[in-house]
């Protein structure tokens, strides 16, 4: 069980700032635009958008994950310049979840790790879920070789026997082009899925970000360029470090691409406080724009993400 244990190798690594793979932090991001660009309004702080904002259509969060993912990332690291990232783990069931919703908030959740303990105890590298019970990690599978490709330039990657990771510098996909994600089948059915590409997430007050002043906690960005409005936004905060344990608790909320959100101070209360982290500067939080479409590769559902990531720290712990 080779590739279980490297599957919670990963989960317990990302308590304290592993991210799959991306080698700098997306921290020094120039602003392209002005005061106008991430004006608020009372939309923007409560995710209530009327239809202009959202391009016509209702936003409904989303939160749902498929038990296979594939992801295709626009990492921008400043005077580095700026890297594209692919990675899939494919698998017919989901991962154990060790999180219960504790709290929910209009588009954000509270997601707290689950105080059960399993009897008896779960051997390694089996964890106890918050069901109570014990489980492992699903075998991540072969679809043979998955390309993506827009028609001009292409990205390969092989299955390693553990998943799949690629990373190309520069821009391979721009954004607004059309990418189409297709995998042959093997082990895992095969699949073929497009999208496009989201504008690069820009975000010049992010590293600003306090988790311990009370009130709401808002965030601003950059609006995509016209006709991209109908992307998301993921904000991530994550919080508590338990040394080899999931993190203690995580925010999540999936907004409109509108420019800005206000995090509830109810939720952001229920963080545990910083001084009990204990891992310095971690964990790292994030601010997503992203595209996702759903397909089916035979039985199984497979999410295709099209993103643009921004990792902060939103405290400075001990």
């Amino acid at each position: 069980m080779r590739t279980a244990s490297l599957a919670l190798a990963l989960l317990l690594a990302a308590g304290c700032g592993a991210d799959g793979g991306a080698t700098a932090d997306a921290l020094d991001v120039a602003d392209t635009g002005d005061a106008a660009d991430t004006a608020t309004a009372d939309a923007a702080d409560t995710a209530t958008a009327d239809a202009a904002d959202t391009g016509g259509a209702a936003f409904t969060p989303d939160f749902a994950q498929s038990p296979a993912v594939v992801r295709v990332r626009i990492n921008h690291y400043g005077a580095e310049g700026d890297y594209t990232t692919m990675t899939a783990t494919l698998a017919r069931t989901a991962p154990p979840d060790p999180y219960t919703v504790a709290a929910e908030d209009g588009p954000c959740r509270l997601l707290r790790r689950a105080e059960i303990t399993c009897s008896p105890a779960c051997e390694y590298p089996e964890i106890c879920t918050a069901d109570g019970v014990c489980a492992g990690y699903p075998e991540p599978l072969s679809a043979g070789a998955i390309t993506a490709s827009d028609g001009a330039e292409s990205l390969v990657m092989a299955f390693d026997g553990y998943g799949y990771w690629l990373q190309s510098q520069g821009q391979p996909f721009a954004p607004g082009e059309t990418v189409t994600i297709s995998a042959p089948g093997d082990a895992f059915g095969a699949f073929s899925a497009s999208g496009v590409m989201p504008d690069l997430l820009v975000a010049p007050d992010l590293q600003a970000t306090d988790l311990t002043a009370s009130g709401d906690l808002r965030f601003t960005w950059d609006r995509p360029a016209a006709g991209g409005g109908d992307a998301h936004v993921r904000i991530t905060l994550n919080a508590g470090y338990g040394h080899g344990l999931p993190l203690d608790a995580v925010i999540e909320c999936d907004v409109p691409d509108i420019g800005a959100f206000a995090v509830p101070d109810a939720l952001r209360a229920e963080l545990p406080p910083p001084s009990t982290w204990g891992c310095g500067e971690c964990p790292e939080s994030f601010l997503t724009r992203y595209r996702k479409v759903t397909v089916q590769a035979g039985d199984t559902a497979v999410d295709v993400v099209l993103e643009s990531p921004l990792r902060f720290y939103p405290a400075w712990p001990n």
